[in-house]
């Protein structure tokens, strides 16, 4: 490869230990600037193979610390593309390891999701019409994860065994919902041999491909590595959050007074870290004076017993959000954010068995399913995705909203922004906006408020507790299966909860639970009424 006199010189070639009889890389010595740094990754591809006669578990081994490299040389991507995508640490030895397998716990029962907590587990709730498990599946195939080793409940698993996994070999675990996250991920951990480094990822979060791959790269010596998100505008009271010092967590509070990094729920453990998850030193996660833990075993817990013992645990902080799914406002603020991410470079994306008449009026990016029609006089507000067997027609109007599969949105009705699940019916002049679950029907003339006389933010019940959300707190939640009659009146950041059934009339001013029939009673005047009442 031909050089100009100015550009650095690069020396380079791979450090090699012999164990065995095989040869295993261990390492890369080099030096030069940034010139030097994209010489050397240039020249590699032609030349692991043949220069260096590797073999080829070696050489991929090699290859992979383009991997690190490549965040900063975007011409380092050859790579990515030449060798198998798996990920690279160093253990004590400084000896290359792939990161090749990962535990996903999903074993919760998600409580605090209520009214969507009993139809499905979180892990499979809808971002843009696929469950978020898919999603998940796609971030660590794209992070070069090869094998996962699922955690759920046994009657979860039916349901949870009809997402496709993107290619990646998935393993079963059963689980008792009762232990927590780090009771769930320490059975997960049984199946993958103990010498090995694995990821470790709560089932109901949305992360991106890119910071896992980030996070793998950022473990480096220490025992652990922790993916952390900005708190924000969020409240630390509200998260589990870790106490960072630049690149190291120095602790793990559990709804804490104070903190500005929340933890994802996104870990890579090393031996060491595993070792220590299988020994709690307490149940909860360790909380603040005035402060009660939970009863459970949360697996940040696992942070402070291996900084108790001496260990060092990196912190990676997340370039795009991290979202984890643990009430019912994440759904609406998941979705509208990734809506609005897939509308920023989407225009019209029509299937081609679908139908968009032409009196429709579309305003901002709209994708439409199979078999779904856009019908007469329909309004649409983009950005705005419509699942497949949709029918949005008679001047119905939706805005800025995920609409699911066989959902019928028709006769002047209008969605004003959020998440429309599979199968759900709104007709008939009714107005409603938020979270509507599967298979909800919507009575005629049903609306909901969505702005209070003192124009703040509703708190929310959960599990006891009042939340404000900074986002959707104002918004309907209708749990699965439910119904309303007639001109219902549902007022701002009210709960209607799964199998309940609210009738005509009725002004929904409290949370409605589970499995509820609410009906309105009245009070009637009769007496006697004719022509002689005019004269007769």
């Amino acid at each position: 490869m031909a050089r100009s006199r100015d550009e650095p010189r690069c020396r380079y070639g791979p450090a090699v230990a012999s164990a065995g009889g095989a040869q295993r890389v261990t390492g890369l010595w080099w030096h030069g600037g940034a010139m030097a740094q994209k010489c050397c990754l240039d020249e590699i591809a032609g030349k692991a193979w043949r220069r260096w006669r590797l073999k080829r578990r070696d050489a991929v081994r090699f290859a992979q610390l383009g991997q690190v490299f490549s965040a900063r040389i975007p011409e380092a991507s050859w790579l990515l593309q030449v060798f198998p995508r798996q990920h690279v640490v160093r253990n004590e030895e400084d000896e290359l390891m792939t990161v090749a397998r990962a535990v996903v716990v999903a074993a919760g029962r998600g409580r605090r999701m209520a009214p969507f907590h009993l139809a499905r587990p979180k892990c499979l709730l809808p971002l843009l019409n696929e469950p978020l498990l898919a999603h998940l599946y796609r971030a660590l195939a794209g992070a070069g994860i090869a094998e996962v080793t699922l955690v759920v409940r046994q009657a979860d698993q039916p349901l949870v065994a009809s997402v496709v996994s993107e290619g990646l070999a998935v393993h079963w675990v059963t689980a008792n919902d009762d232990g927590g996250s780090g009771t769930a991920a320490a059975l997960g951990l049984q199946e993958i041999p103990g010498d090995e480094t694995c990821l470790v990822v709560e089932g109901d979060v949305w992360v991106d491909a890119a910071d896992l791959m980030r996070l793998m790269a950022s473990l480096s010596d220490n025992d652990m590595a922790v993916l952390v998100d900005p708190l924000k505008e969020e409240a630390p009271h509200d998260w589990i959050v870790a106490d960072v010092n630049e690149n190291q967590v120095c602790g793990a509070w559990g709804h804490p007074r104070e903190g500005e990094w929340r933890i994802s729920g996104v870990y890579v453990l090393t031996p060491a870290a595993r070792q220590a998850l299988q020994q709690p030193r307490r149940r909860g996660v360790r909380v603040p004076v005035g402060g009660m833990p939970h009863a459970e075993y949360d697996i940040a817990e696992v942070i402070n017993t291996l900084l108790d013992a001496g260990g060092k645990v990196a912190a990676c902080r997340a370039e795009k959000p991290v979202m984890n799914w643990d009430k019912p406002w994440h759904i609406y603020q998941g979705n509208l954010w990734a809506l609005h991410e897939w509308g920023a470079s989407h225009q019209i994306d029509a299937a081609p068995d679908s139908v968009i008449d032409a009196s429709a009026v579309i305003r901002g990016p709209l994708r439409v399913g199979r078999g779904s029609r856009i019908g007469r006089g329909a309004i649409i507000e983009g950005p705005v995705i419509v699942g497949e067997k949709v029918v949005i027609d008679d001047y119905a109007k939706v805005s800025h909203a995920v609409v699911g599969d066989s959902s019928l949105v028709s006769h002047t009705a209008e969605f004003l922004g959020g998440v429309i699940m599979e199968n759900v019916y709104l007709m008939h002049n009714c107005e409603l906006y938020g979270v509507l679950g599967h298979s909800v029907d919507i009575g005629a003339g049903t609306v909901c408020g969505t702005l209070r006389f003192d124009d703040r933010e509703t708190p929310h019940r959960i599990l006891g507790r009042w939340e404000t959300p900074k986002h959707g707190s104002n918004a309907t939640y209708l749990g699965d299966f439910s119904r309303t009659g007639v001109n219902v009146v549902i007022l701002p950041g009210k709960h209607i909860g799964p199998y309940a059934v609210v009738g005509p009339g009725v002004v929904v001013n409290r949370d409605i639970e589970a499995y509820t029939e609410v009906l309105l009673e009245q009070q009637w005047t009769v007496r006697k009424w004719g022509p002689e009442h005019y004269g007769w």
